[in-house]
């Protein structure tokens, strides 16, 4: 039997295609592989300042129940321009900047980025 492995992307670009600055930070990339533990967020920075990742945390929730039902704190400094991606597993995802299972959905959970205080963004 053959394995035919799928990543699902969505990338979001703003700055470069004249779309002007972003207010705050974004999920610019969701990243979900149709078999192992290849799912990941990737947060972007377009702020046109260095952003305090302390004062933000990724929000989860499953099979359709309420915000947040797990949360992430992030830590760290993201700067403009840059993006900062958190990872399941480092052997499907390499090269993020932070792995956890945090990152550890299906297709019908949904994920949100949130201030520190809980505001989803």
């Amino acid at each position: 039997m053959k394995h035919f492995y799928f990543l699902f992307s969505i990338t979001l670009f703003i700055g470069n295609l004249g779309f002007g600055q972003a207010t705050d930070l974004f999920i610019s990339e969701y990243g979900e592989g149709s078999s192992g533990s290849s799912k990941y967020i990737e947060i972007y920075n377009g702020t046109g300042t260095t952003v305090n990742l302390a004062n933000y945390e990724l929000q989860r929730v499953t099979n359709g129940g309420s915000f947040p039902e797990a949360t992430l704190s992030l830590s760290g400094n993201l700067v403009n321009g840059a993006t900062y991606v958190v990872a399941n597993n480092s052997g499907d995802t390499p090269g993020a900047d932070l792995y956890n299972s945090f990152c550890g959905w299906n297709g019908d959970d949904a994920v949100a980025l949130a201030t520190s205080s809980g505001t989803l963004l």
